[in-house]
């Protein structure tokens, strides 16, 4: 496990609301135009007429939501090997020390007071940086 993937969690939890976004998207595209017509009666002078409708989008957007939904299934996929690599540490307080920095998305300070330690995060901090250089998981 290494810091860069770790700080990327946090990216990539709103990545993963972006493109829940992107996927609800509506498919209603309302279009117009105008088109030259005639009166019904003599002497037939001719005057524009604008047309509305919906424009069906169907097959460009089913291919967009797909593009998205596998964008999405990566993007949940690396946030889940985190999650696991996370829940894999045998060490209880590094567990809650990188959950709490990382997943929770706290600065060290609130870690430090989650924790019950007194102080500015500093030494929660020091023991995740040793953890990640020491870390035999990767």
């Amino acid at each position: 496990m290494d810091k860069q993937k770790l700080e990327q969690l946090h990216h990539l939890n709103r990545e993963i609301e972006l493109l829940r976004r992107q996927i609800n998207i509506t498919s209603d595209v309302m279009v117009s135009d105008s088109v030259t017509a005639s009166s019904k009666g003599f002497p037939y002078t001719q005057h524009l007429v604008i047309i509305t409708g919906i424009e069906d989008c169907s097959k460009k957007l089913k291919r967009l939501k797909k593009q998205l939904y596998r964008r999405l299934q990566e993007v949940m996929d690396n946030v889940d090997e985190i999650n696991e690599q996370i829940g894999e540490i045998p060490d209880s307080e590094m567990r809650q020390i990188l959950t709490l920095r990382y997943i929770n998305n706290l600065t060290w300070q609130q870690v430090a007071i989650r924790m019950g330690t007194a102080g500015d995060g500093s030494t929660e901090r020091k023991k995740c940086d040793r953890f990640l250089n020491i870390s035999p998981i990767s």
